[in-house]
C-alpha cells in the first residue's frame, strides 16, 4: 500500500477526505498504480521510472520519498491519478445522468452533474499538461513570478 501522505494528498485533491469516504485506501492505492503506470509514459528519460506491483498495490520508488522522487513528479502523478478516478466518475454517470426530460411545466435535468465532472476534467488536464511543460523545462521558471516580474518564459 502507498504511503498515507500521499492518500491523503490525492483524497483532499479529488475531495473525497470526509468521514464517508467513496473509496478505500486500497481503491485510492490501486488508482495510484493505475495513474503511475501511466506517468511512465509522460516521464519516459525525464523523470523517474515507477515500478507497479498491481497486487500489492505499491509504486517504487515511493512518490512521497522526497529523497527519490522529487515533489513536481508527485503533483503529475496525484494529478494524473485524480484525471484517472474524475474519468472513472463521468463513465459512471454516463449510464444514469446527462439527460434532460421536458414534460409540459415539469422538467427533469441530471446534465448538471456531468457537466460538473467534465469542467473538473480540463482543470485537472490543463494543470497536468502545464506541470509537464515546466518538468520537462527542468522547473527552472517554477516560483520566479513571486521573487520577479514574471510572464510566461520570460521575466
Amino acid at each position: 500500500m502507498l504511503a498515507a501522505s500521499t492518500i491523503l494528498q490525492l483524497r483532499i485533491l479529488i475531495n473525497d477526505n470526509d468521514i464517508a469516504q467513496t473509496y478505500t485506501d486500497t481503491q485510492m492505492s490501486q488508482f495510484l498504480c493505475v495513474g503511475a503506470a501511466q506517468l511512465n509514459s509522460y516521464l519516459m528519460g525525464i523523470g523517474p521510472t515507477f515500478t507497479i506491483d498491481f497486487t500489492a498495490y505499491t509504486v517504487t520508488p515511493d512518490p512521497s520519498d522526497s529523497t527519490l522522487v522529487d515533489q513536481s513528479a508527485e503533483q503529475l502523478l496525484l494529478l494524473l491519478t485524480a484525471s484517472v478516478i474524475n474519468d472513472s466518475e463521468i463513465k459512471k454517470l454516463y449510464a444514469s445522468a446527462g439527460y434532460k426530460i421536458v414534460d409540459d411545466k415539469s422538467t427533469i435535468d441530471t446534465s448538471a452533474m456531468l457537466a460538473g465532472l467534465k469542467t473538473r476534467q480540463t482543470m485537472y488536464k490543463l494543470r497536468f499538461d502545464e506541470l509537464l511543460r515546466q518538468y520537462k523545462l527542468g522547473n527552472r521558471t517554477l516560483g520566479l513570478a513571486v521573487g520577479t516580474p514574471f510572464d510566461g518564459a520570460t521575466y
